[in-house]
């Protein structure tokens, strides 16, 4: 029996294999950077809520080290202001959905 579930596991740890990484914030802009038109480069600290995706978790640090990616109008923010949504991971770069 304990090796049926074991099996079980493994197999279903390998159906959950992640392209991408997400969590959900809340969080306030520290830099901005203009990367090119429409599109800016965020640093982001003081969250006040940050919930890691239960299979494909994105780290904290790891925001806190690469920035978000934004485009259009979310790159009309000013430092001090909050972002808040899902953000994800594809391993190049992380963005706001």
């Amino acid at each position: 029996m304990k090796i049926i579930i074991a099996l079980l596991i493994l197999a279903s740890q390998s159906t959950f294999a992640c392209n991408n990484f997400e969590a959900l914030i809340v969080a306030k802009i520290t830099e901005i950077k203009t990367i090119s038109t429409g599109t800016c480069l965020v640093s982001v600290g003081d969250f006040s809520y940050f919930r890691e995706h239960a299979l494909c978790p994105l780290d904290m640090s790891e925001i806190l080290n690469s920035g978000i990616t934004l485009e259009g109008i979310n790159c009309e923010k000013s430092i001090g202001d909050s972002i808040d949504g899902v953000v994800i991971s594809n391993g190049l770069k992380i963005v706001l959905d």
